[in-house]
């Protein structure tokens, strides 16, 4: 076990592993804490097995016109302060990147 994984371990409460569907609807927040958007769903490597991203709605009103957003997995972070993941992406660069499945 590498150090990163080890002092990941350590700090960990709770089951290491999470179900999908607990993950899907999950709160997304900005480097501030602000709410940018939710986790919509996984997208799995069907040979390695390992998340590559998910894809987080973004935007809109009751559910209507929001956009999705690939998010690379591996830029979320689950802060269990915040109840959520936690990005160093901005509203800014989200508004900058392609739209999922455009």
């Amino acid at each position: 076990m590498d150090q990163a994984t080890a002092t990941a371990s350590a700090n960990m409460t709770g089951k290491p592993l999470i179900e999908s569907d607990r993950v899907e609807g999950t709160s997304v927040y900005d480097p501030q804490g602000n709410n940018l958007g939710s986790i919509k769903r996984l997208m799995i490597d069907k040979i390695s097995g390992e998340v590559a991203y998910a894809v987080m709605t973004f935007g809109g009103f009751l559910g209507m016109g929001a956009e999705e957003y690939p998010v690379p997995w591996r830029k979320l972070n689950y802060d269990p302060r915040l109840g959520g993941y936690r990005t160093d992406i901005t509203e800014q660069e989200l508004r900058g990147s392609p739209v999922f499945g455009s």
